[in-house]
């Protein structure tokens, strides 16, 4: 892919990233499939799964400021490593067949995540160059479209044919992969650190933690670009947790599916982005808040179509739209956000992206447990579909900030362009 040779050591994140992602996506499907087999409940299913995002939720600010003054890719690789050794831990515990323990760990995983995530998706900027942060985004879901269509389904099959401990073995196999890239890139190319903000440059600001970490929330809702960042990044965290565990759990608790069939089903999602990925390049002259307005009500559609579907083929369709949408949405807000951020706050917005999307991604995760308990998978995704079509309406109001992602230029704390 000639995105993903934007430079050699663009590269290595790239491979990095991918391998990552494979190992998330086979836990993805394992971990409900284990707590919703002991427990027999979707709402603990939910619950346990909630943990992972606990700790990016009550960390992300601290670890955003903790980050920004550090070498990123040496960061990102230790965090990657020590997530493989909670793979491993995990792969254990299950064994003890108890839902506390896996929860503790999950927990632990999500920080860890939390900073791996943090610095690597600061340091992209720095390795690829801001004027091809458009390439750069959309080969960075290219390997998350790849590992998506093939990662659900082998995670199937493998749960189905060798259990949940081989599984989860592999996935730290492939953390491990992914922190050994970062390392050779921490070798190669290291990192400068940012810039202190200018507003912070007070010495009655040095040392004052909290002033630090508010400066990426008043970016965050400083201009009405940024605002809008704010919204989708709310709709997307919601929506990417919610509708795919009720897809695990609609599967599994309506449909009747084996492990293999909702991996398959779940692949439909890397299909769409897949689909997604290799068209994106027709809309990279787009205004980027019509592009997502119009992204968002593809993706309620998607769900519509899974909420009224009768056979495994439709909902496997309406899986498709949905997440093609979505991760064609994820790229354009990635790179427009990042076009719109200056370089020395770029760390303290994604840790104020994370609280925002911690919550979101929470309250989505423990809704997509608790509204089937209540009365049903049917019910959860027609809420779903309006959570994504009414923002595609309210954004479309707003098109008249928008324009081409390459044409973006960083709008500092007032509003101004840089």
């Amino acid at each position: 892919m000639k995105a993903m040779l934007i430079n050699r050591h663009f590269a290595k994140m790239w491979y990095s990233n991918a391998a990552f992602i494979l190992g998330d996506r086979f836990r993805e499907i394992v971990i409900p499939l284990i707590v919703l087999g002991l427990s027999g409940s979707p709402l603990i299913t939910a619950l346990v799964v909630m943990s992972q995002q606990l700790g990016a939720l009550l960390f992300a600010v601290p670890v955003g400021v903790w980050v920004e003054k550090r070498n990123k890719s040496l960061i990102a690789a230790a965090a990657n490593f020590l997530y493989a050794i909670g793979l491993l831990l995990l792969a254990f515990f299950i064994l003890f067949e108890s839902s506390v323990l896996i929860a503790f760990t999950l927990f632990v995983m999500g920080l860890l995540a939390l900073i791996s995530r943090t610095a690597f998706n600061t340091m992209i900027p720095a390795v690829a160059g801001r004027k091809n942060l458009m390439p750069a985004h959309t080969s960075l879901e290219a390997a998350d479209a790849v590992t998506t269509l093939a990662g659900p389904a082998i995670g199937g099959l493998l749960y189905t044919y060798t259990g949940s401990f081989a599984t989860l073995v592999i996935c730290a196999c492939l953390s491990f992969a992914s922190s050994l890239f970062l390392f050779r890139l921490k070798g190669e190319l290291p990192i400068e650190t940012a810039a202190e903000p200018p507003e912070l440059k007070n010495p009655l600001h040095k040392n004052r933690f909290f002033k630090e970490a508010s400066v990426g929330f008043s970016y965050l809702f400083s201009s009405v670009p940024q605002r809008i960042h704010a919204i989708i990044i709310s709709v997307l965290s919601f929506s990417t947790v919610y509708i795919m565990l009720l897809v695990v759990i609609h599967g599994e608790t309506v449909m009747k599916l084996s492990a293999a069939h909702i991996g398959l089903l779940l692949s439909a999602a890397g299909v769409g982005n897949v689909i997604g990925v290799l068209i994106l390049k027709y809309f990279e002259q787009t205004n980027w808040i019509l592009l997502l307005s119009v992204l968002l009500g593809l993706s309620g559609i998607g769900v519509i179509v899974v909420f009224l579907s009768s056979s495994f083929w439709a909902a496997f369709m309406g899986v498709l739209i949905f997440d093609g949408a979505l991760s064609m949405a994820f790229v354009i807000q990635g790179a427009a956000h990042q076009g719109i951020t200056p370089d020395e706050v770029l760390t303290r917005i994604r840790s104020a992206t994370y609280v925002i999307g911690g919550l979101s991604g929470l309250a989505g995760t423990f809704l997509a447990g608790f509204i089937p308990e209540l009365s049903s998978t049917a019910v959860a995704l027609g809420m779903g579909s309006a959570v994504l079509l009414l923002p595609a309406i309210y954004m479309s109001f707003f098109k008249k900030q928008g324009t081409a992602v390459e044409n973006l230029e960083p709008i500092n704390i007032g509003g101004g362009e840089k």
